[in-house]
């Protein structure tokens, strides 16, 4: 329940002064961007994997696996920065949406 003050010769309203939330933590930006994006986290999840099994592959002398791990690691980054693409594009689009008003 708020005080409404309004003046009298400008019929101006007044609010009380309320303090402005507390700044996010980086544990809760992290999760709030997962739930946003949720491909970014599981295209970096398949470019490590990838990156990692193809080394192995290479250090084990496996030289067919490696190369189709590294083709698999390049499509996996560009599915991560397709999706960080969408993710803007969708920001963006419910940004513009918050700031048009229909009368």
């Amino acid at each position: 329940q708020f005080l409404v003050m309004a003046d009298r010769k400008t019929d101006v309203v007044s609010l009380p002064w309320v303090p402005p939330p507390p700044p996010e933590t980086t544990k809760q930006k992290f999760v709030r961007k997962v739930k946003e994006n949720p491909f970014v986290p599981l295209g970096l999840l398949g470019t490590v994997a990838a990156l990692t099994y193809g080394l192995a592959s290479f250090k084990r002398g496996h030289v067919q696996m490696s190369q189709y791990m590294m083709r698999v690691r390049v499509l996996a980054q560009g599915a991560t920065v397709g999706a960080i693409l969408i993710g803007v594009g969708v920001t963006a689009m419910k940004t513009s949406q918050k700031t048009i008003k229909p009368n």
